[in-house]
């Protein structure tokens, strides 16, 4: 499947002038293919990101083995490289979408290789949607559509009706949203958790959207659960409500693990849908628990914990589950190369000893044409389990013709990026070696993390870095 898909792939690229593709041997890293792009002059005097489309493919497939409970899904929103995003279509994996935006770029991108709509599994992640948002969804003729409340359902039916689509509303399924259901109540509290609203205005609001949805032909029910949120925003269905049900199928669960309380009450919540509609729910989990990067550890823990906590029948069955894993889909296959614009010397703040050379108390400060408004937006939400901002690692340093740079002695070195704002720093306490200048090159491996193409920005004016694929023979 791998060799099927970079085939396709690797033809795509050919015939598409604006892209810049090139086959490397297996065993070349990241830095060394950029140092031979630059060396040859194959791109510009600009940062690029480097797309391992091999390294991509692979993880895909890799996923699905290791991984039998879960579905890979990927957001647009993070993952805006077209080629990227058609490398995902043709792996198998599916989509969600927030914005209209980000429905009709999904859907060019995958016009551009042949393949419909309704092809690949698309979920719209966003229970609150604009109305042109909503419009692009109906005219593509989307599957699956998020909800959070009754009102919600009801609307989209008003806008299926509107389009003269109204039979469409069969074929749909509605996606609720678990943690944004909405409540008038005042905040309570359970325990060591604060509810953001009272379990008994959730399971009423749950039921009323199932009966709005039966009302108007959409017998198609299936959960979402926002893992990112959770510490902060855990679902409304527990421990009053749901724990019977919760009991009935084995779950037992404490105040003190906040993933484990939710996962049983959307168990709960996946029984209840089934008992009203005789179908049994997908669940949708948008990202991993808030604390744990999107790497293959952290998911192997989650997948442990499904697997431990929800019983079959909230399961469905293999690959019910579904889950946003663009940072391990993406791991090891998207690399950044950024130039260096200019550099200073300056104070650092505490000196060891007042005796030493006024040159031991200087640092130097390096300034690239990419930062964390681009290539590295990421950084600025991903965080460790402490809650710590993460910062990239230099593995590499080119000179201006792509020859790597002696790291026999190293010196202190702050990177910052190139918007002049206090945010833009890429690195604190770097050790780069002190030849580093004007026109040579840093590389930062595996800036997956950061979705490179999807968060970045043209803040200030800059352009973003531009896409060189590559991939292995």
């Amino acid at each position: 499947r791998v060799k099927t898909v970079l085939t396709r792939s690797l033809s795509l690229l050919v015939q598409d002038p604006s892209k810049t593709a090139r086959l490397y041997q297996e065993n070349q890293t990241a830095s060394e293919i950029c140092s031979d792009l630059i060396a040859n002059e194959v791109v510009e005097e600009r940062a690029f990101n480097l797309v391992d489309l091999g390294r991509i493919a692979r993880n895909a497939t890799t996923f699905r083995n290791v991984y039998p409970l879960l579905a890979p899904m990927i957001s647009v929103a993070e993952n805006a490289d077209d080629v990227v995003l058609q490398q995902m279509a043709l792996a198998g994996v599916g989509f969600t979408c927030r914005t209209g935006q980000e429905v009709v770029a999904l859907n060019e991108a995958l016009e551009r290789i042949g393949l419909d709509f309704d092809e690949v599994r698309l979920r719209d992640a966003n229970p609150c949607k604009a109305r042109s948002h909503l419009n692009s969804l109906i005219r593509l003729g989307a599957s699956e559509i998020c909800v959070d409340s009754a009102a919600e359902v009801k609307r989209v039916a008003v806008a299926y009706s509107n389009a003269g689509r109204t039979e469409d509303l069969s074929k749909i399924t509605l996606c609720v949203q678990l943690n944004a259901l909405p409540c008038c109540c005042p905040v309570e509290a359970q325990g060591s958790v604060a509810l953001p609203f009272c379990p008994a205005c959730a399971e009423e609001e749950l039921q009323a959207v199932v009966a709005a949805g039966r009302l108007l032909g959409m017998n198609r029910i299936d959960l979402a659960l926002n893992m990112d949120g959770l510490p902060l925003l855990p679902v409304p269905m527990l421990d009053s409500i749901l724990l019977p049900a919760a009991a009935l199928v084995g779950i037992e669960y404490t105040d003190a693990d906040t993933v484990q309380r939710a996962l049983a009450a959307t168990s709960a919540a996946a029984l209840a849908v089934e008992a009203a509609t005789g179908r049994v729910p997908a669940i949708n989990f948008d990202g991993l628990p808030t604390g744990s990067s999107q790497s293959s550890e952290a998911l192997a823990a989650f997948h442990a914990l499904l697997a431990a906590s929800l019983p079959r029948q909230a399961r469905g069955g293999a690959r019910l589950l579904t889950v946003e894993a663009g940072g391990v889909l993406l791991a090891g296959g998207s690399h950044l190369a950024a130039r260096v614009q200019g550099s200073r010397r300056v104070p650092v703040p505490s000196a060891p000893s007042a005796a030493m050379e006024e040159d031991a108390y200087q640092a130097t400060q390096y300034y690239l044409d990419d930062g964390c408004y681009g290539s590295l937006s990421g950084l600025l939400l991903d965080t460790d389990k402490d809650g710590r901002r993460r910062r990239p690692v230099i593995s590499t340093t080119l000179d201006a013709r792509g020859k790597p740079l002696p790291r026999t002695e190293l010196a202190p070195a702050t990177v910052w990026g190139p918007t002049c704002d206090g945010v833009d720093c890429v690195a604190k306490l770097a050790t780069l070696p002190p030849s580093l200048g004007a026109g040579d090159w840093v590389v930062v491996e595996d800036v997956a993390a950061g979705r490179p193409r999807g968060r970045a920005t043209d803040f200030n004016g800059l352009k973003t870095a531009e896409p060189v694929y590559c991939l292995h023979r």
